[in-house]
């Protein structure tokens, strides 16, 4: 007596959803993770002692400088020489109707060249001068 031979099931693993769920999750945490731009160097902003929040109208060029207390500056995450900055501002607003420039300075920074800075920030076109704070605690 012979018997009929069963088929042999082919037992296989489908990797396609588990590389797409891979894939979305690389997507998810590249753009995650670049929201915000690094600071070119550490810097403690001061405490608020407000907590008001200005509103302002939309900006079309808004440049941003970062000021440490050791006197090292950098405009759009390129550390930058202070005599420089004049002109790279003047460069970077040429053609925009609102210039404005976010300032983070650090908390221990020398105030009168703090506001030296705002003075060659003014000078260099900017109207619009946002001043970086922490909220109270």
């Amino acid at each position: 007596m012979e018997f009929e031979g069963r088929r042999r099931i082919k037992i296989g693993l489908n990797l396609v959803p588990l590389i797409n769920v891979i894939f979305l999750l690389l997507v998810f945490f590249m753009l995650a993770g670049t929201l915000r731009s690094p600071e070119p160097f550490g810097v403690q902003v001061p405490e608020s002692t407000t907590s008001d929040k200005s509103e302002v109208e939309p900006i079309y060029e808004q440049a941003v400088v970062v000021a440490a207390s050791d006197g090292r500056l950098s405009l759009n995450g390129h550390e930058i020489a202070w005599a420089d900055l004049p002109a790279a501002l003047e460069d970077l607003f040429r053609d925009v109707t609102a210039p404005a420039v976010t300032l983070t300075i650090d908390a221990d920074a020398n105030t009168g060249d703090m506001v030296d800075l705002i003075g060659k920030l003014r000078a260099a076109g900017a109207k619009l001068v946002f001043l970086t704070t922490r909220p109270p605690e």
